[in-house]
């Protein structure tokens, strides 16, 4: 019996309750300042890196100037030879010629260039 009183209780415990708009208003106003803050945050950080970039640019001439009177000892190395990639064809999407034809620093640079782009896309898109 008393289980029934409680179940009964809270059977009308979760309708909604008629407030004029203020949940609505509430969520507006949290949605709007997480917004606020997001922009505050880009600006941040686009002008972090605007000043060091700037910082770095300043600098570059006293890099050159230290690495203009840089004397490093000469190695001999073996001589190597180079894969050739400058040819493409249609046998190189197979990935075993990919991997004996293309150097692991075309390769990297691939990553980074993708990874570069989908930075920049996430950017835009948020």
């Amino acid at each position: 019996m008393h289980k029934n009183a409680i179940d009964e209780f809270l059977s009308d415990y979760t309708t909604p309750v008629d407030d004029g708009g203020f949940t609505a208003l509430i969520m507006a106003k949290a949605d709007a300042e997480v917004a606020r803050i997001a922009r505050l945050r880009r600006r941040i950080i686009n002008g972090a890196f605007f000043i060091g970039g700037l910082t770095a640019a300043v600098q570059m001439p006293k890099l050159w100037g230290l690495l203009a009177g840089l004397n490093l000892p000469t190695v001999s190395l073996p001589n190597i030879t180079l894969p050739n990639i400058t040819f493409v064809d249609a046998y190189m999407l197979d990935a075993g010629v990919i991997s004996s034809n293309i150097s692991y620093t075309v390769v990297a640079s691939l990553v980074v260039a993708a990874f570069t782009l989908w930075i920049l896309a996430a950017d835009q898109l948020g």
